[in-house]
């Protein structure tokens, strides 16, 4: 178009020439002037006419390069919008510390709408104990990146990280500045540092040449503070060189967890070490985290509990999840094994079969919980194949690790089966007696029966009355008999006339014993019931046949002598 325009003004200028010759020179018309120059006027019309060509090819071209530059620069600062918009973190552009232009995410961070940070100065959305370093890194142009606290619209204090640096914007020299939250970080970090030195435990991070790079509070309130950089052997042990047996540098070597224990020392208490390898990518140790416990007061229980191993009669032990740790003398001699040899035996390979499923049960559902079993029973195998009863008493220390006091019952139990044995033949003597027999306590309430009345069972009469299944006239007879052994302690004797379903006198004579505690009280009466009423009848036959005896020997004049026939 431009290039058009050129050679549009060129033929213009021959038609300007053509009308001022008309003005000045009237002798030809402005036709010929125009389509018949002279030979001046043609070169000097195709002069300006190649001059307004290459002027306008130039102009074309300068505009084309301000057109590409132009849509170069949109389009880099589309670009620069959309990842700006696109980054995490807020990005500000600033131009001697006020604000000209934020991406939304710096905006969101503040609280603000973008178009309301534009014009602001940067120092003021920080604390004002920040503002005048804020103000010297932006005139200093500081490159590095340092933390600060910002203000959001709502007055909200946020701990943020900045990184600034040089940039051009619209051909001018600004300053980028990237700002990151770091509120949550600084928060957790927080929270891990309570955390890490809320911990009891020694932890300290070492690297691989044993230089402390940080440690907790524990470390700190038995060593001291200034630990970090130092070596590990030196600071804890005062030595020249690693300790013997030393769980880090094992971690090191085998990339693997590893443990050890170390005595007390003149700075150090006894402890218990377990070493942790931190493993970069390419499967090389970078640092070890040391955790070391004190173990002085379970050494102190230790030397207690061998005290009281030695000493006690019962049986004594601790045990991981799996084996005993420690037996005492009274355990090995029982079950028959050296303390070497039950150390190696997995308890539950002692345990008789039907038991072990129970204890199992007990370690998962209390002991793993923290809880203690008390009077927990199962067998034990001896070493010459026997079992043995133990009752335990069991409680969780720490994590895997358990006490256990055992008491050998197998003779009580032997006497419980044998007492088993003894109830069951009494019982099957009773329920096989011809007599009634029965247990009633200090109010009467029949507690035991081995056969009721006909047409009773046994658990309609249990808990009921004895005196609710006879007459007025006989209760008087039984009760005063049973009261009277209640009271006395002694043992007393009664006998009754019932009437039984065929409507027949029968005779029963029962004998009463006290029933008493272990301290001696009598707590109820035994009554033993024996039917006697054969005996009655035939004792009342003697007796007829006696006094007819008596008679016939008063009719003969025969004399008289007394006659016991019973």
């Amino acid at each position: 178009k431009i290039i058009l325009l050129g050679i549009l003004f060129g033929l213009a200028v021959g038609f300007i020439n053509a009308a001022v010759d008309v003005i000045y020179f009237t002798d030809h018309t402005f036709i010929e002037h125009l389509f018949s120059p002279t030979p001046v006027e043609i070169w000097m019309r195709s002069v300006v006419l190649i001059l307004f060509i290459l002027f306008s090819v130039y102009l074309s071209r300068i505009i084309n390069k301000l057109k590409r530059a132009e849509e170069e620069r949109k389009e880099s600062e589309e670009r620069y919008r959309a990842l700006s918009d696109a980054s995490f973190e807020g990005i500000c552009i600033s131009e001697k510390g006020v604000i000209v232009n934020t991406n939304l995410q710096f905006a969101e961070m503040l609280g603000y709408l973008q178009e309301e940070l534009i014009g602001l100065e940067i120092k003021n959305l920080t604390v004002p104990e920040y503002q005048e370093r804020v103000a010297k890194n932006i005139k200093g142009n500081y490159t590095g990146v340092y933390e600060s606290k910002a203000i959001r619209k709502d007055g909200a204090i946020i701990d943020v990280e900045i990184h600034g640096h040089r940039a051009n914007y619209k051909g001018r020299h600004v300053r980028q500045t990237v700002v990151r939250d770091i509120t949550e970080r600084k928060r957790a970090k927080a929270e891990i540092s309570s955390i890490y030195n809320a911990i009891s435990d020694f932890i300290t991070v070492q690297d691989t040449e044993f230089r402390i790079l940080s440690y907790n509070r524990a470390v700190e309130n038995v060593w001291g503070k200034d630990l970090k950089g130092k070596l590990c052997y030196e600071a804890y042990q005062g030595r020249s060189d690693i300790c013997p047996d030393c769980a880090v540098k094992r971690a090191i070597d085998s990339k693997k967890p590893e443990s050890t224990s170390q005595t007390s020392t003149g700075t150090s208490p006894p402890v218990e070490i377990y070493a942790y390898p931190i493993i970069d990518d390419s499967n090389k140790v970078v640092a070890v985290v040391e955790h070391g416990r004190d173990i002085t007061e379970r050494m102190r229980m230790e030397d207690e509990l061998k005290s009281i191993m030695a000493l006690s009669k019962d049986m004594i032990c601790t045990a991981s999840e799996t084996h005993f740790v420690k037996v005492s003398p009274v355990m090995e001699k029982v079950l028959g094994y050296t303390e070497e040899e039950l150390l190696k035996i997995p308890f539950i390979e002692l345990i008789h079969p039907d038991d072990i499923q129970p204890t199992k049960d007990l370690i998962e559902e209390k002991l793993k919980k923290g809880e203690s079993a008390i009077s927990f029973v199962n067998r034990y195998r001896c070493k010459d194949g026997s079992y043995r009863w133990f009752e335990w008493m069991s409680k969780p220390v720490e994590e895997g690790l358990m006490y256990g006091v055992a008491r050998d019952i197998t003779e009580r139990k032997k006497a419980e089966q044998a007492r088993r044995d003894n109830e069951e033949q009494l019982r099957s003597i009773t329920e096989t007696s011809p007599d009634y027999i029965m247990n009633l306590d200090r109010e009467g309430k029949i507690i035991f029966i081995n056969r009721p009345a006909p047409g009773l069972m046994v658990e309609d009469v249990i808990g009921t009355s004895a005196y609710d299944f006879i007459d007025d006239e006989n209760k008087v007879i039984m009760k005063e008999c049973v009261e009277g052994v209640l009271e006395s302690g002694v043992q007393g004797k009664y006998v009754i006339c019932r009437t039984s379903t065929d409507g027949q006198a029968r005779y029963y004579e029962s004998r009463v014993g006290p029933v008493k505690d272990p301290s001696g009280e009598v707590i109820g009466v035994t009554i033993n019931a024996s039917d006697i009423t054969e005996r009655k009848r035939a004792e009342e036959k003697i007796q007829k046949s006696e006094s007819q005896l008596r008679e016939a020997q008063k009719i003969a004049g025969l004399g008289f002598w007394d006659l016991n026939l019973i």
